[in-house]
């Protein structure tokens, strides 16, 4: 074979590997960061959905535990709740200072329109997962 063409092949076979690394990044950076990582995700995001608007850290950690009986650390849900504000499936903003707190600000979340498009996309998946085919769902005994 001719040395050329090795080289043409194997420029050809770098090429095709930097275009699926570009895609995989791409796929990743894009699309997974639009969808939410599992469920601790979704509950958050469920959780300051059902609030409405204005739902603060401490409003979604109480009700969480209310809900599902397991009490979050506070660092967790706003760690929790900044990384939805950043795939952009919340929105905080900061409430005017209040004499009960000591004049100190809380954020308050609302959820977005791609906040409310990732939570029934959770939602449908975890359906899907669920419904397993009729050969596989155990006889009941």
């Amino acid at each position: 074979m001719c040395t050329s063409t090795v080289n043409v092949k194997e420029r050809d076979h770098d090429a095709l590997n930097s275009d699926l690394v570009n895609w995989a990044y791409l796929f990743y950076n894009v699309f997974m960061t639009l969808a939410l990582r599992g469920p601790f995700e979704a509950t958050l995001l469920a959780t300051v959905a059902a609030l409405g608007d204005g739902a603060s850290g401490l409003d979604v950690r109480r009700v969480i535990a209310e809900r599902t009986g397991r009490s979050y650390a506070v660092g967790g849900i706003y760690t929790g709740l900044q990384r939805l504000e950043t795939k952009g499936f919340v929105v905080a903003r900061t409430d005017e200072p209040r004499a009960i707190r000591g004049g100190r600000t809380r954020r308050l979340f609302s959820i977005t329109a791609i906040g409310v498009r990732a939570l029934d996309d959770f939602r449908h998946r975890a359906t899907l997962s669920w419904s397993l085919p009729s050969s596989l769902t155990p006889d009941p005994a």
